[in-house]
């Protein structure tokens, strides 16, 4: 009876081993705003539901800002500026197309004007990872206020055929 039990234990083990090993993929756990390339005229500052920091971005200035992309909304509004939009970053998971061996896709999305903005209105950009480093983009807001997102480390834009 023991063996019997201590046999089951060790297989349990065994599959709670093959459960619990690392993924082939890998997963897009964090994302990190690193900067904010401001080429406009406008002031903005940064908002995330939960965080409290605070940052002012100037006109025609790049600001490090080391913000995490979590499940929620980031948004980059204007504080001045006439004529200039809120800007809308989401974080996304595993998306379509292919990237090199255990690279992903995975999609980050950005939209303009309100926060429920519908997903035709939305600009997707699908990255690949690269493995054991920790992914960082900027935001890049043109003078006439529109804007574009850009890999800095640990990403790389997937290549349509």
């Amino acid at each position: 009876m023991k063996r019997l039990l201590i046999a089951s234990m060790c297989m349990v083990g065994v599959l709670c081993g093959i459960e619990q090993a690392p993924q082939l993929t890998p997963k897009l756990e964090k994302l990190v705003l690193e900067e904010i390339d401001n080429q406009s005229d406008g002031f903005f500052k940064i908002y995330q539901v939960g965080k409290m920091e605070e940052y002012v971005i100037f006109p025609n200035s790049k600001l490090s800002s080391e913000v995490e992309l979590t499940a929620k909304k980031l948004t980059v509004y204007p504080i001045s500026g006439g004529g200039l939009q809120s800007i809308f970053i989401e974080r996304g998971y595993d998306a379509s197309g292919s990237c090199k061996a255990s690279k992903g896709p995975y999609l980050i999305s950005y939209w303009y004007g309100y926060p429920t903005q519908q997903t035709a209105n939305r600009v997707y950009e699908n990255f690949c990872m690269h493995e054991k480093k920790h992914p960082k983009i900027g935001l890049r807001i043109y003078k006439d206020g529109s804007a574009s997102l850009y890999a800095i480390e640990g990403l790389d834009p997937v290549v349509n055929h």
